[in-house]
């Protein structure tokens, strides 16, 4: 739920989120096929392709043939005008303004959705010493185009059957770190010839490193064989005998790669978190049954968020727990060395502790004392969306993710020792995130910035600035390719998403609160919960109902910050000056925006401080075009102007655009003693 500090080493092995196109649960014979873990992958079997017309595979190679003899005469201009594809974009450029031989070519045609082609693009530059290169993994051009344009976005829809239920049997081998799974999905909706399933990194095509990853056995209807094509981290599927229920079978093994929650955790730890295995369609709540078959270096449980967990007796160093319930379009299962300890209680929420080690009386009231304040803090939210959560410590080592709320109720934390904001940011995924699903096709992912924006509520002043600023630099440092719209169907890198959900969209939210207070925010947050709970929401879900609550300028306002990319560069320039005998701040504040690029709108705070650093006056600007007069009254020991104090815009530190150098921008302006 979430992917909060993703580089630490935990083990999470993910069949993705969701199936763009998948369905409801086949039936299981009772007893589960036998699993056999051995100590290196299977070979990945050849996927078999989906057929592409020629006339859609001549179209793209057309246009690739203007493309590049665009870059052969250097006219980088009409050379990118057939690229909607920013990675491409931005390589080409770059490469360009070294005076680099430039070329594109295709890699494979895979499959034609109605009039898109799907199909891997690379770019190649060249230097008299070296090659460089820039895999685009998935790219489509509409074919009746003509020359077609080449785009980066995915494919998000392609049917709306669904996922109902999932049963198989999974081994989870810590000692060799291995995996083998046996799954049977049953999908039932409108019948069509192609499924479409998202991949996790876990994942790896044909060709890369082929001693890691985790590998297709097989892929079956009704055992018929189906025919597949892995299209970056995307699975096609053809079915035989498409219909309105499917049922189909899907096998896969090996090693995960070490990164991108694909691995499991340290030896000394023994644990395993397994996140979002299954693959589902992205808008179902698929019932499971699953034996989880596993082996630890030391004796372990089985923790889930989906059901309940039922043990059964150990064969040897194996151990087994059949895992069953209505889930989450994820599923998420903790595996490890992890004692039950204590209860805890609240008025309104059973807490049961788990941990690898023992905790003492001291430790016990710092766990209890954490809750109980985070609890208080998000209390504006209304009443606890749960009656009970499990709570597990994971690890010793800090190297273990700082936290994650996984399905419904289970709450993963490194230790009893994390800051208040983790604590806060965690049970707010009770409502957002668990109450409302966590599913999005969107770069930029709201439950994280809701989450991220409340758990800062009442926090010690300058420690909430502190938790912004943090977020603000690291959505102020993201490449220019990969500062996409919160709403964007094309994804970036793991880091573009965790700027843009935790950085720009937690400063929308923040944003929010000085246009309307935080009263209103609350009130629209409980609203949000209480009509849409157990739906599937997004950022248009929540534009919806601003504008039924606070009207169409409100609505229109964050409508406009989901759907652009960037933000502006805001700079503060003046100098104090006497207006009628009164000391005045006479300046402005600018955007620096790249030429075309419309204003953006929003309010913006303006401080007056003192040389101690305590705020004397505050001024609330509605920003006016790319350059907005400023004229504010000036309180006797001011001896500093501070834009946007308490760090609640979203803005850019760095002028950027081309062929403009970066620089930074003036956010302070020091006023001479009087």
């Amino acid at each position: 739920m979430t992917p909060r500090h993703a580089w630490s080493l935990v083990a999470a092995v993910m069949l993705a989120n969701g199936a763009i196109a998948v369905a409801r649960l086949c039936e299981l014979s009772d007893t589960a096929p036998p699993l056999v873990a051995t100590a290196l992958p299977s070979p990945l079997p050849a996927l078999a392709p989906v057929e592409v017309a020629a006339h859609a595979r001549a179209q793209v190679e057309a246009t690739l043939a203007t493309i590049n003899q665009a870059l052969a005469r250097g006219d980088l201009a009409a050379a990118i005008r057939w690229l909607d594809a920013p990675r491409l974009v931005h390589f080409l450029r770059a490469h360009h303004g070294d005076g680099h031989e430039l070329s594109l070519a295709m890699e494979a045609a895979h499959i034609q959705i109605g009039d898109d082609l799907l199909f891997d693009l690379s770019a190649l530059a060249r230097s008299d010493q070296q090659i460089w290169t820039e895999p685009s993994q998935e790219l489509r051009s509409n074919v009746t185009q003509t020359p077609a344009t080449i785009h980066s976005e995915k494919v998000t829809e392609l049917t709306d059957m669904q996922v109902v239920a999932v049963r198989g049997a999974l081994q989870l081998d810590h000692v060799l770190r291995y995996v083998t799974a046996d799954l049977h999905l049953e999908l039932e909706g409108a019948p069509t010839r192609l499924l479409a399933f998202s991949l996790s990194n876990a994942f790896r095509q044909p060709g890369e490193l082929t001693d890691h990853g985790l590998r297709w056995e097989a892929v079956s209807q009704d055992d018929l064989p189906c025919r597949t094509v892995q299209v970056g981290n995307r699975l096609y599927v053809e079915v035989p005998a498409p219909g309105p229920h499917v049922r189909l079978r899907l096998r896969f093994a090996g090693a995960p790669r070490l990164n991108d929650y694909t691995y499991f955790s340290s030896r000394a730890d023994s644990t395993m978190l397994l996140s979002s295995l299954i693959p589902t369609a992205g808008r179902s709540l698929p019932s499971y049954d699953l034996l989880v078959r596993y082996r630890l270096e030391r004796p372990g449980r089985v923790l889930s968020a989906v059901g309940a967990v039922t043990p059964s007796s150990a064969s040897g160093p194996w151990q087994e727990a059949r895992v069953s319930g209505v889930g989450h379009t994820k599923l998420p299962l903790l595996i490890g060395d992890l004692p039950a300890h204590h209860r805890l209680t609240y008025p309104s929420l059973g807490v049961n502790l788990y941990s690898a080690n023992e905790l003492n009386e001291e430790e016990l009231a710092q766990i209890q004392d954490k809750i109980s304040l985070a609890l208080r803090r998000i209390s504006l939210l209304g009443e606890v969306p749960a009656r009970e959560i499990q709570l597990a410590f994971v690890s010793r080592s800090s190297r273990s993710p700082v936290g994650q709320l996984l399905g419904r109720d289970l709450l993963v934390l490194r230790s009893q020792r994390e800051t208040d904001d983790v604590w806060s940011h965690e049970l707010a995924h009770l409502w957002f995130g668990t109450l409302i699903s966590d599913f999005s096709p969107y770069a930029g992912h709201w439950w994280e910035a809701v989450a991220e924006y409340v758990c800062t509520w009442d926090l010690d002043p300058d420690a909430a600035e502190e938790a912004r600023r943090t977020r603000l630099f690291d959505y102020a440092d993201l490449e220019e390719f990969d500062d996409l719209p919160l709403t964007s169907r094309q994804h970036g890198s793991w880091r573009s998403e965790h700027a843009l959900s935790y950085g720009k969209g937690m400063l929308v939210m923040q944003a929010l609160e000085v246009k309307l207070g935080r009263p209103r925010v609350a009130a629209f947050l409980r609203a949000l919960a209480a009509r849409n709970h157990h739906q599937f929401t997004d950022w248009p879900d929540l534009a919806a109902l601003l504008r039924t609550l606070e009207g169409d300028e409100i609505a229109g306002w964050f409508e406009d910050w989901m759907s652009r990319p960037g933000a502006p560069a805001l700079e503060l320039s003046g100098s104090v000056t006497a207006v009628e005998g009164e000391q005045t701040f006479t300046g402005a504040l600018a955007q620096n925006l790249p030429e075309g690029v419309a204003p953006y709108r929003g309010v913006v705070e303006v401080a007056m401080r003192a040389d101690d650093g305590t705020t004397l006056a505050r001024h609330r600007v509605e920003l006016a075009g790319e350059r907005t007069a400023l004229a504010l009254p000036v309180p006797a020991l001011t001896r500093k102007v501070v834009l946007d104090p308490d760090v609640r815009f979203p803005r850019h530190l760095r002028v950027r655009g081309e062929g403009r150098d970066p620089r930074l921008v003036e956010t302070e302006v020091a006023l001479p003693p009087r």
